[in-house]
């Protein structure tokens, strides 16, 4: 069983990225820039915020960016043991994704990563999407933030593995907005996918977060001037579950400096 209402569905929020999604910016101009933000079910309809800014964000720096269908990623299914429906799905989201012609990219850590690990663990045909700080360490936007304010990121278990130098690089992204960033590496925030959304988990998943989380973002907390924000969505949720402390994505902050 799931503890559905632990979770804040933010499907409310859909309508509004299907409207920049229609809209005609971007015809005529070099499709070299074309970037398609990959909408995966969990974070069209969990976390449409950071869909929303990443649309923002990319528009303003020059690109031209649509939207992909809504489809279910598959990781959820992999981690369950639905191994034959899992390839499947894969195989079909590999035939569509390799119709857009553009940058592929997720916004989400865990779920870009599945493309180059589980996916490419059970399907032959691989295909490249970008992690969205992978995507922007290529680029130098103009930008000068000012203000007292301080910033930190505690980074994802799945990125801190999987990315090499992952802190490095939100820092040297943040420094191109004139910003300079606190990047903290800390142990499992207890969500570990669907695991702390499982009732019979639920006790080990806030263990987890005490351990882990808590001190660190209660302490930091106390200083108002504190930007602090979290790079993984499911992060982002356990936060909201048991944190007294208000975060926020990277992608949110860049697209608001």
């Amino acid at each position: 069983p799931v503890i559905v209402n632990e979770v804040k569905d933010l499907v409310s929020q859909t309508p509004e990225i299907l409207r920049y999604a229609q809209d005609d910016k971007g015809k005529g101009q070099d499709e070299s820039k074309k970037i398609y933000l990959l909408r995966d079910a969990y974070t069209n309809y969990f976390h449409a915020e950071e869909l929303q800014n990443a649309f923002e964000l990319l528009t303003k720096l020059g690109f031209i960016v649509e939207f992909t269908k809504v489809f279910e990623n598959g990781k959820a299914l992999h981690a369950k043991g639905f191994l034959d429906r899992f390839k499947k799905v894969i195989a079909a989201n590999i035939a569509y994704l390799k119709t857009l012609n553009g940058t592929l990219i997720s916004v989400d850590p865990s779920v870009a990563l599945s493309y180059r690990d589980e996916y490419r663990r059970f399907n032959y045909d691989k295909i490249e999407v970008f992690y969205l700080p992978e995507f922007l360490q290529k680029i130098s936007p103009q930008k000068s933030a000012s203000g007292d304010k301080k910033y930190h990121l505690i980074l994802h278990c799945s990125e801190q593995t999987n990315v090499g130098r992952i802190a490095e690089i939100w820092s040297e992204i943040f420094a191109k907005f004139g910003v300079k960033l606190n990047t903290i590496k800390t142990g499992c925030c207890g969500m570990s996918g669907s695991f702390g959304m499982e009732e019979q988990n639920f006790d080990i998943s806030k263990k987890l977060f005490e351990m882990n989380w808590q001190e660190q973002v209660e302490k930091l907390g106390q200083d108002s001037n504190n930007v602090i924000m979290v790079s993984g969505s499911s992060c982002k949720s356990q936060m909201e579950r048991f944190g007294e402390v208000v975060v926020s994505s990277p992608v949110v902050v860049l697209n608001r400096i």
